[in-house]
C-alpha cells in the first residue's frame, strides 16, 4: 500500500468510454486501494467519485462538419483540463478512446512528463493509420479490447496489452441475476419485442431514430405481433427526444431500466454502428446495422476508411454476418428489405444466431475488469518509481496483470 492514494487525471468523451473507465476504477479501488481522480467523464464516473471538471454530454459530436458548431466548448474544455492537469500534476493519465480530443490533450501530458495509458484504441486498423506515430510519441501504453489490436501495436513499437473485453464480465453478472430468454424467431402466439438503438450521441440520435421509426411499419407489416421499444441512451434526456418519438406511427415503449435489461427482453433490433452492437451480439439477437454523416465526413470517410465492414460485430465475424446500411442506403425500405431474412427465414436466423455466439466468445475470458485493474497498479508500480519517459517510449512491450509486480 502506497503511503498516499494514487492521483489520476482521466479524459473520457463518450458514454461508452465513461462506463469502461468507471469499471475500471471502481474494481481498481477494491482490489488495490483508495484513488483521487479528476478530469472528464460522465455519469457512470461522477458515480465512482471522480471529480468531472468538464462534463462529457458537452462535447459528445459526431463528424467534421458538427464538431465546427462546438468548437468554442471543446476549446474550453480542453483549456480547463491542460490548467488542471499542470496545477494537479497527477502520477498517471488515463485517455479513453476519443482520439480527436485526447491525442491533443497527450501532447501537453507528455510535455508535463506525465505517463499515459491510452484505454480502448483509436480505430486505426479502420482509418488513419498514420496516427501510430503520434501514438508512439504520446503514448506510455495502450490498453486495447480486442485481440487483434495487441500484435499490430506492439509491431510498431507500441507498448500494448490486450486482456479481454469488459462487456464479457458485464454480461456475466447480468446473467448470473436476471433470466435471458433464448434467440427466438417470431411465433403467432406470442409478441415479439424489437428493440430501436440509434445511439449515445445526439448528432447520431437526430440523424438515425427518425429513419429507424419510419421503417417500424414496414416491419409490423413482417411481423403483425412486433413490439417495439425504443432503448434511451441514459445521456439522451427522454425530454429532448420526445419530440422525434411522437411521430412514431406506431406504438412505441421506452426503456428506461437500462441498455441490458433491455436487451435481455428484445429479439431483434435496428442499431446504430458502435459498442451497441456488440451489447445486441453478446445477448445473440440478429441485428441491422445503421449509419449516417454529413455528406462532407462521409465523402471524406470513404477516402480513408481501410476495412470493409462498418460493424464491429461483422469486423469480428471476418464476414458480413449482420446487414450493414450507410448513408442513403440506410433507409426505411432498405431497413426492411433487410430485416426479412432475418425475420423470417429459418436457416438464415440460425446461421446468424450461431455466428454471434462466437463472436462474443471472441471477446474473451471472464475476469477482464479484474485483470485491467491488476494490470493498471502494476503500471502505476513501476511508473511512480521510475517515470516512463526515463525507461524510453516503447520499451516494455506488453505487460502480464497476472506477473508478481516489481521494478
Amino acid at each position: 500500500m502506497t503511503a498516499r492514494a494514487y492521483r489520476l487525471f482521466v479524459s473520457a468523451g463518450d458514454v461508452s468510454g465513461d462506463t469502461l473507465c468507471a469499471s475500471l476504477l471502481e474494481r481498481y479501488r477494491a482490489a488495490h486501494g483508495p484513488l483521487e481522480v479528476f478530469g472528464m467523464g460522465g455519469a457512470e464516473l461522477r458515480k465512482v467519485g471522480v471529480e468531472t471538471l468538464v462534463g462529457l454530454e458537452q462535447l459528445t459530436v459526431t463528424g467534421i462538419i458538427e464538431v465546427f458548431g462546438h468548437l468554442f466548448t471543446i476549446i474550453r474544455a480542453m483549456r480547463t483540463l491542460k490548467r488542471a492537469v499542470r496545477e494537479r500534476k497527477p502520477d498517471l493519465a488515463i485517455l479513453v478512446d476519443f482520439p480527436d480530443f485526447n491525442l491533443r490533450l497527450a501532447k501537453t501530458l507528455r510535455r508535463l512528463e506525465i505517463p499515459v495509458l491510452y484505454f480502448v484504441s483509436p480505430q486505426i486498423w479502420a482509418w488513419r493509420f498514420g496516427r501510430i506515430r503520434q501514438i508512439r510519441r504520446l503514448v506510455d501504453h495502450m490498453l486495447v479490447l480486442f485481440p487483434f489490436e495487441e500484435p499490430l501495436y506492439l509491431e510498431h513499437g507500441v507498448p500494448a496489452s490486450y486482456v479481454g473485453h469488459p462487456l464479457v464480465d458485464r454480461f456475466a453478472a447480468f446473467a448470473s441475476a436476471n433470466a435471458i430468454a433464448p434467440p427466438m424467431m417470431p411465433r403467432v402466439d406470442q409478441s415479439f419485442p424489437i428493440g430501436i438503438l440509434p445511439g449515445s450521441r445526439w448528432s447520431e440520435v437526430r440523424r438515425l431514430l427518425p429513419v429507424m421509426l419510419e421503417a417500424l411499419p414496414a416491419l409490423k407489416e413482417l411481423v403483425p405481433n412486433a413490439r417495439f421499444v425504443y432503448v434511451r441512451a441514459p445521456n439522451i434526456a427522454i425530454e429532448r427526444v420526445q419530440p422525434l418519438l411522437d411521430r412514431a406511427s406506431v406504438e412505441l415503449e421506452v426503456a428506461e431500466s437500462g441498455t441490458f435489461a433491455a436487451l435481455a427482453d428484445l429479439q431483434f433490433a435496428l442499431v446504430a454502428s458502435g459498442t451497441a452492437t456488440l451489447e445486441v451480439a453478446i445477448f445473440g439477437r440478429p441485428m441491422v446495422i445503421g449509419y449516417r454523416l454529413s455528406p462532407f465526413t462521409y465523402w471524406l470517410a470513404r477516402l480513408l476508411i481501410r476495412v470493409e465492414h462498418i460493424g464491429m460485430v461483422n469486423l469480428l465475424a471476418g464476414e458480413r454476418l449482420v446487414p450493414e446500411l450507410v448513408q442513403r442506403w440506410f433507409n426505411p425500405r432498405q431497413i426492411a428489405d433487410a430485416a426479412r431474412t432475418l425475420l423470417l427465414d429459418e436457416e438464415r436466423h440460425r446461421r446468424v444466431v450461431e455466428g454471434l455466439r462466437r463472436v462474443a466468445a471472441s471477446l474473451g475470458e471472464g475476469g477482464v475488469i479484474e485483470r485491467q485493474a491488476r494490470l493498471l497498479e502494476r503500471l502505476l508500480r513501476r511508473w511512480v518509481a521510475e517515470p516512463p519517459r526515463q525507461l524510453g517510449a516503447g520499451g516494455e512491450g506488453s505487460v502480464d496483470p497476472d506477473r508478481p509486480a516489481g521494478p
